[in-house]
């Protein structure tokens, strides 16, 4: 078992339960004594080590898959992009654009024609193609959602870890 996989674990219910990843003003500090760490340096450590991601990687990535969530929704298609930047909290439309496109390497535009066009051609929804075999996090619906793939991967792989040793 690979050190800190508990707060490991916790990092992610924190993330999916609490939403903390949405908390611009979260230090490092704070985090470490949610987690159960005194300190901060070991908090930061074991995100990278158990999912290869800084901290603040990690939260960019919940957020995008929030972003792909609202996209991913027909209903979406009635806003204009500054629209849907505001509904999601983000005061600056380049920062939303920049973030987005960080992790996918595509627009948020591209995504939208991407989805539409994958949907149409083959009767899945992107989401429920990516959905993994670990359900830890699934949202009351019982539907999957990016955030919860995001999340519930990272889940397996570290369960994957803690049960064989490697990866």
């Amino acid at each position: 078992m690979k050190p800190h996989s508990k707060e490991a674990r916790k990092f992610l219910d924190l993330c999916w339960e609490q939403q903390i990843y949405k908390n611009t003003d979260i230090k490092h500090v704070e985090l470490a004594l949610m987690l159960g760490f005194e300190k901060y340096p070991p908090s930061i450590n074991m995100c990278k080590n158990h999912f290869g991601l800084t901290i603040e990687f990690f939260f960019i990535h919940c957020k995008v898959a929030e972003i792909k969530d609202f996209l991913a929704d027909p209903e979406s298609r009635k806003y204009e992009m500054n629209e849907i930047a505001q509904k999601l909290g983000y005061t600056y439309r380049s920062k939303f654009n920049r973030l987005f496109k960080s992790v996918t390497d595509i627009t948020q535009r591209e995504f939208w024609y991407f989805h539409e066009h994958f949907v149409k051609t083959t009767g899945v929804s992107l989401v429920e193609y990516e959905a993994p075999d670990t359900g830890i996090y699934m949202p009351q619906d019982g539907k999957p959602s990016f955030l919860s793939n995001f999340l519930n991967k990272k889940a397996a792989k570290l369960n994957y870890y803690n049960n064989n040793g490697s990866l």
